[in-house]
């Protein structure tokens, strides 16, 4: 079972958040936006579906009544354990009814004392209704006729009919069971502290870092306070032991080096103190003999061990998780958020994972995707759209991390260090000719080089040209023949000719969107509406602007979505001439 959507109502500032549908394809959600947008609110709002109780400072000003739907399906996978939570005579049918409709919606409303009542959407609830109906006729019928053989006196084993009422609470509370666990991280998860004593162990004491030491326990399938009681030569053994199993996969995890450093060992250490007290050390060990306690390790590092821990001690259950992250990039630098996201991919394939952004570097522009962008306006609140929503429109501010993003992956993929080169106007252009050369099959080793404006584009011709590498241009017709004319005058001695062998310009096109036609751009986004004049300012002013409208184009063509079959006969043709030009060109310098 997994979840597939979610709305949330009269959450702080969320009015109506709209269905928001998780990413179809993999177990990755991105909730992408600027801060204050709400992407917390919606995190938090699904913790309290969780835990059927509202958190405080949830209400709004109007005192509505807070509300959260989740729809869940991919219910087979759980088909043996949905028959065996003890809906009774009736599991049969309703699992029959959900088999069939193949998802179901829990609702949970706000109730007093800041609780949260689950319901079932009005479909479900009715066939429920129907199944105890009918179960009921039938034990009725069954009594009657066992009567009517008999002396007439009840019997004392009599099944008892079901309550339209309490059982189908009890039917309710068993679904909400067996829908994934919520799993909330907000910001640290409780820290494994640099000691502990064994006496807050026996006592479960509430103390700073005890959450932490359980969840080592849980992992080691072991119990600290026991280790007081064994032998020096045992006490080591199971140190060692505990050092090998904590350390074992972490390492892999933990990818950054620093210095000579080679990755990081976790130690548990029994000590006794002045007073005679056994206690617990935890630390952390990068250097060879070099043994640093937890807290005095940086925060990105005590995020990330807390984060492993909690993670690791909850997947040894059997219910799957959804796991939820709330900005997991704020301690880390970029390459720590750049493992994390590895890290995430890893434990996508049993689990789901829901985290919120602004960094781009926990946006990765190769699963664009899975980004949902989380908006806010003062009239309708927060709400949440996928990237291609016409909604969207010029909102820059909420498209910030994604287009950042995008112009981190073209300046970490840049070199100008091949042969050939195809110099390029800009991003789009990048994404686009991209795109075009798998689908068209292209062959040729040659690099697309953007040059973030045709302005520029003499730039990178000069560079190539110093440093004796060849190169081509390849500009609009109309928009960039003011640059055109500057390199011909300036290189080629005015001469047409002479420049046409290394600069293309791409026929009638203001940019390089009008190498298509329209059917070619709906296949990014279906609803998408365009004219079939100059489609490059519709890009320009909609959908997120045209560099992120190409990426998802590019995006489309990597994952086999978009085919040549399904191009058209204008893209088809116009590209295939433009790929001649570069293959003749670089053959010819």
């Amino acid at each position: 079972m997994k979840l597939k959507s979610f709305r949330i109502q009269n959450y702080k500032s969320i009015i109506d958040s709209g269905e928001c549908r998780l990413c179809e394809t993999d177990g990755i959600t991105v909730l992408a936006g600027q801060n204050e947008s709400g992407k917390s609110s919606i995190l938090q709002a699904l913790r309290d579906f969780e835990r059927n109780e509202l958190s405080d400072g949830c209400f709004r000003d109007d005192e509505s009544v807070p509300v959260i739907s989740c729809v869940f399906d991919d219910l087979e996978d759980d088909e043996s354990r949905i028959k065996a939570s003890g809906f009774g005579d009736i599991t049969d049918g309703l699992w029959a009814y959900l088999k069939e409709v193949g998802e179901f919606r829990l609702i949970k409303r706000g109730g007093e004392h800041n609780k949260l009542i689950p319901s079932l959407d009005e479909s479900l609830m009715k066939r429920t209704v129907e199944l105890m109906e009918d179960t009921n006729a039938a034990i009725l019928r069954k009594r009657d006729t066992v009567k009517s053989l008999s002396s007439g006196e009840d019997e004392e084993d009599e099944k008892p009919l079901y309550d339209l009422e309490d059982d189908i609470d009890r039917i309710i509370s068993d679904l909400d069971s067996l829908t994934p666990y919520t799993l909330f991280f907000d910001d640290f998860c409780d820290i494994l502290p640099d000691t502990i004593l064994i006496s807050d162990l026996k006592t479960s004491k509430t103390v700073k870092g005890l959450a932490a030491v359980r969840n080592v326990e849980k992992i080691l399938a072991t119990d600290f306070s026991k280790l007081d009681s064994l032998s020096d030569s045992k006490r080591e053994s199971s140190q060692t032991g505990y050092q090998e199993t904590l350390t074992a996969d972490f390492k892999e995890k933990w990818k950054q080096r620093i210095g000579d450093e080679n990755g990081a060992t976790v130690h548990v250490r029994h000590y006794r103190n002045e007073k005679g007290e056994p206690y617990l050390a935890f630390y952390i060990e990068t250097r060879k003999g070099e043994f640093l306690p937890v807290g005095k390790r940086s925060q990105g590092f005590k995020w990330f061990l807390s984060f492993y821990l909690q993670l690791k001690a909850e997947n040894e259950g059997k219910r799957k998780l959804i796991i939820l992250f709330d900005e997991p990039g704020m301690y880390l630098h970029s390459k720590a958020q750049v493992d994390m996201i590895k890290v995430f991919e890893e434990i996508s394939s049993k689990n789901q994972i829901v985290y919120s952004t602004h960094s781009p570097y926990l946006i990765g522009t190769d699963s664009l995707h899975r980004v949902r962008l989380v908006l806010n306006t003062p009239n309708k609140g927060t709400t949440v759209e996928k990237i291609t929503s016409g909604k969207v429109g010029g909102r820059k501010d909420a498209l910030k991390p994604i287009i950042d993003a995008i112009g981190l992956e073209v300046a970490s993929s840049f070199s100008i260090a091949k042969k050939d080169n195809v110099i390029l106007e800009g991003i789009s252009d990048f994404y686009y000719m991209q795109a075009m050369k798998i689908l068209l099959d292209i062959k040729g080793e040659f690099a697309f080089v953007p040059s973030m404006g045709a302005s520029n584009a003499h730039l990178l011709m000069e560079i190539c040209i110093g440093w004796g590498l060849n190169w081509v241009i390849i500009f609009d017709d109309k928009g960039a023949r003011k640059d055109y004319n500057k390199i011909r005058d300036s290189f080629f001695n005015k001469d047409d000719t002479d420049a046409q062998k290394q600069i293309y310009q791409l026929p009638k096109c203001d940019g390089i969107e009008d190498m298509f036609a329209v059917s070619d751009m709906k296949l990014v986004n279906s609803k998408a509406e365009f004219s079939s004049q100059n489609l490059n300012s519709v890009t320009v002013n909609n959908y997120g602007g045209k560099e992120l409208y190409a990426r998802l184009f590019l995006e489309r063509v990597s994952t086999g979505e978009i085919t040549a079959e399904k191009l058209s006969k204008k893209a088809i043709t116009g590209f295939s001439e433009v790929f001649r030009f570069i293959s003749g060109a670089f053959n010819h310098q």
